[in-house]
């Protein structure tokens, strides 16, 4: 089995990209920090509704998060997927996504 590197084109001034929370949960200013620094980069920046969601300590039970990651992968509008915070939550959830699209 052989590894294709695939390398997605740069982002450019005007490109939507989307942050979502797959794995644990995040203050709302952190969010809101990274959404002014995005802008700042002339992108538009969507946030995946369940981003600051609580269920324990994750963002959102596993079929919230599942369904943001899944959202932005199918959205052809958005460049890149910027995850507010990694951890083991995102582990539960990967094999679920359909990346077939």
């Amino acid at each position: 089995m052989s590894s294709k590197k695939i390398q997605p084109p740069f982002l450019k001034i005007g490109d939507e990209v989307a942050i979502i929370s797959p794995s644990f949960a995040i203050e709302e200013s952190k969010i809101n920090a990274a959404v002014s620094f995005l802008e700042k980069w002339g992108l538009k920046v969507r946030i995946g509704k369940n981003a600051l969601k609580k269920c324990g300590q994750f963002a959102g039970n596993d079929n919230e998060r599942l369904e943001d990651l899944q959202e932005m992968t199918d959205n052809k509008d958005i460049k890149a997927i910027f995850c507010a915070r990694g951890g083991y939550g995102v582990s539960r959830i990967i094999s679920k996504v359909d990346f077939s699209e």
